[in-house]
Order: structure tokens, then C-alpha cells, then sequence
């Protein structure tokens, strides 16, 4: 194996090691307590005033070092330190025991200061209903955010051809409805208040998959044990409603008590 020669970072003495770790390493070490002693300086603890070694970027950062947490305790009951700092959020002025570092700066007097200071939302418009609501900058560059909540961004979101042709038969009948309609944790494309019946429009080969239909058996689940009546019509591949879809309607409206319609296929 092919030998190099490189010197030790700690003591400085020359010795071989192999050229591999010659040139993956950046530092070499002679010995193990040359690899333990480098970047370590001497320090006195100021309580018992004895001689320990400690990192070099630690004695760097700290003014005071100690060699044990009690020597530390002891030092701070009997020197009573404390600093005055002036909250960056509130402006108000508050007391610390220790000395600030990088690591500890101790800007915020408390945690809800700091909270407050690191919240970057800002207040934004929800496009559909108008109100203000806060929006976070993360969410927004990935899309999110445009809306105060998801029933307001089912509404403004534009109808389907589906939707288009239900809304043109409730309309050509002058059945008073609402789109869009939140009942519990669903939202109904269409509900219609005076009869307590929901009106979904479903394309036929989206609702055709089996995650699909699960999931909309459990939605007519949960609006049949609140009392309310499901119709379900289903478009053709060309997203249009059968002819007999409006006759559907007036007869599921007259219909008494709860019921679910099958879907009409095209």
C-alpha cells in the first residue's frame, strides 16, 4: 500500500499514513490524544479557580467558564448577575441571569413576543366572500392561501358542464336553490331549502372509479341520517345530462320522505 507523509495538526511531528487518507482528510493526527487536545485551550474557573481545558470556539463565545454546573451555579447565586434587555417586539424591558450569546441572544421577553415577531402572515382578501383572512407567503407560492376557506373556494371555483345543465333545469323550472351549500364536513353542489333535497352532478367517468364511489356512499350516508334527500345524476362522456333528467327532478321533488336516486346514465 502507498505510503504518504503529512504532518500532525496538533504537535506538528511528521509521520506516514496512507495516501488515501492523505487526500480525504484535511487534518492529521499522530496520536488519539492529539486528535482529543486539537482546538482545546486552557481555562480558569472563576469560582474555584482551577485549571480545565475547553473548546476553543467555546472560549471564544463565553466570557466566564466553568468547569462543572455546579461551580456555575454557585458563581451566579453568590454574583446575583443580571442584564437588562429591551424586548425587540414589545419595546418592554425585561432580566436575564446569563450573558447573551449567538446561540442565546435573548431579543423577545417572552414566547409569545417571539411567536408574534417570527409570524410573517399578512391579511389578504378572500376573493368570494370578501372578508380579510391571514395568509401565509409559503402557502402562496405554492397556490395555496387564495381563499379564506375551502367552502369559499368550492364557490369560486367555475361550474362544470354537469353543473351548468342542473342549474339551467332548477332555473327553467323556478326551484329556488343554492349551490355550493356546506351541510357538516361535505359541501352539495346543489340544495334546495324548501324541500330539504341535495342535487348532485357527477361526471360519469370520474364518480365511475372505486375510490370514488366509496367515497360518495359515504357522503349519501351522512346527509341520509340528517334527514335530507340525495339525487345523484350523471353525465355521458360528452358531459351532458339524459332528456329525462328534468322529469327525474320534479319527480324526486314531489317524493316524500328520504330517499336516494340512482344515478342516470347516458
Amino acid at each position: 500500500m502507498s505510503k504518504a507523509v503529512v504532518d500532525c495538526a496538533t504537535c506538528g511531528r511528521t509521520f506516514e499514513t496512507t495516501k488515501y487518507k492523505a487526500r480525504r482528510n484535511q487534518r492529521h493526527f499522530c496520536c488519539r490524544a492529539c486528535f482529543d487536545g486539537f482546538g482545546r485551550t486552557e481555562c480558569t474557573c472563576p469560582q474555584c479557580q482551577r485549571v480545565f481545558e475547553t473548546k476553543s470556539s467555546r472560549a471564544k463565545e463565553y466570557v466566564n467558564h466553568f468547569c462543572s454546573a455546579e461551580c456555575q451555579t454557585l458563581y451566579r447565586q453568590s454574583h446575583n448577575i443580571r442584564i437588562q434587555r429591551q424586548c425587540e417586539y414589545c419595546a418592554k424591558t425585561f432580566e436575564i441571569r446569563i450573558q447573551p450569546t449567538a446561540n442565546l441572544p435573548f431579543k423577545f421577553c417572552s414566547r409569545e413576543c417571539h411567536n408574534r415577531a417570527m409570524d410573517s402572515r399578512f391579511e389578504k382578501e378572500c376573493p368570494t366572500c370578501h372578508n380579510t383572512f391571514l395568509a401565509k407567503p409559503c402557502n402562496i407560492k405554492r397556490g395555496g392561501d387564495t381563499y379564506c376557506s375551502r367552502g369559499c373556494k368550492v364557490k369560486g371555483k367555475e361550474r362544470t358542464s354537469i353543473e351548468k345543465a342542473v342549474a339551467h333545469i332548477l332555473d327553467t323550472l323556478q326551484i329556488e336553490y343554492i349551490d355550493q351549500h356546506p351541510i357538516g364536513r361535505y359541501i352539495c353542489d346543489f340544495y334546495l331549502p324548501n324541500c330539504l333535497v341535495v342535487i348532485e352532478a357527477d361526471g360519469f367517468y370520474h364518480h365511475k372509479l372505486p375510490k370514488v364511489k366509496v367515497s360518495d356512499a359515504r357522503k349519501n350516508a351522512y346527509l341520509l341520517a340528517r334527514g335530507y334527500k340525495v339525487l345523484r345524476l350523471q353525465g355521458d362522456d360528452r358531459n351532458k345530462l339524459p332528456p329525462s333528467a328534468e322529469n327525474h327532478i320534479l319527480e324526486f321533488v314531489k317524493m316524500p320522505g328520504t330517499h336516494v336516486q340512482l344515478p342516470l346514465i347516458g
